[in-house]
């Protein structure tokens, strides 16, 4: 954790290791839109592709 004039800033390490630096504030905002579901993990989305894209297609087919 650092300090600077803006406050505590965070290093936070997504499921690929990319580092971000964050604020308490960026960390409560991206930590409230995961839970929402608005940010999606890649295994969440590749499960909901794999569910919805087949059964798209054979309706189109």
């Amino acid at each position: 954790m650092m300090q600077g004039t803006r406050g505590k800033v965070d290093v936070y390490k997504d499921n690929y290791e990319n580092k971000t630096l964050e604020t308490e504030e960026d960390a409560a905002i991206r930590e409230t839109l995961e839970e929402s579901g608005i940010i999606l993990e890649e295994e969440k989305l590749q499960k909901i592709w794999s569910e919805t894209v087949p059964s798209q297609l054979e309706w189109t087919a």
